[in-house]
């Protein structure tokens, strides 16, 4: 059993030093950005691995990006649309929903059709009509109406999703 451990231990430092002369070595030649890209590859790793098993927490990073992609768009040019990441992020938020349903987890809840859902649904519907016109484009359309349309029916589907308990509601709040 001892050697076990030690076996695993010089596993990982292994690991780890090759990791270390490759993000050097990266460093070196493409500049430090990339080599600490790489070298953070693991840590990103471990924390899409930890978002998959909780779509609880997988939530959380969605809805605290989404005020921090705005507020930092405010004061900086990014090189990317700032909706782009929250789009990235619901998708996979409805990844990893999919994924505990295929797995059978139980922890996910259901939709209820609310008023306010209703509503929403009815205008997002009026959102992609947007699309006929001839007075706009797909561009036009991307950057203004999908996050008045589609955005506000899948927060509020989400939350149905995820938020189904007290316990869940209160570690939100």
């Amino acid at each position: 059993m001892g050697n076990n451990i030690y076996l695993q231990r010089t596993g990982l430092a292994i690991l780890l030093a090759g990791l270390a002369i490759v993000s050097l070595v990266l460093s070196i030649n493409n500049g430090v950005g990339t080599g600490l890209l790489f070298s953070l590859l693991p840590l990103f790793i471990v924390f899409l691995i930890f978002c998959i098993q909780s779509p609880l927490t997988t939530f959380f990073v969605l809805y605290i990006t989404s005020f921090g992609i705005l507020g930092i768009a405010r004061y900086l040019t990014l090189p990317f649309p700032p909706g782009l990441i929250i789009d990235i992020l619901l998708v996979f938020n409805f990844l990893v929903i999919l994924l505990q349903r295929l797995w059978g987890k139980n922890d996910i809840g259901q939709v209820y059709f609310t008023p306010v859902l209703v509503l929403s649904i009815l205008w997002m519907l009026y959102c992609l009509l947007e699309l006929l016109n001839p007075m706009t484009s797909l561009a036009n359309w991307s950057t203004t109406v999908r996050n008045l349309g589609i955005h506000i029916v899948a927060f509020q589907v989400l939350v149905f999703f995820v938020l189904n308990d007290m316990e869940k509601i209160k570690k939100f709040f």
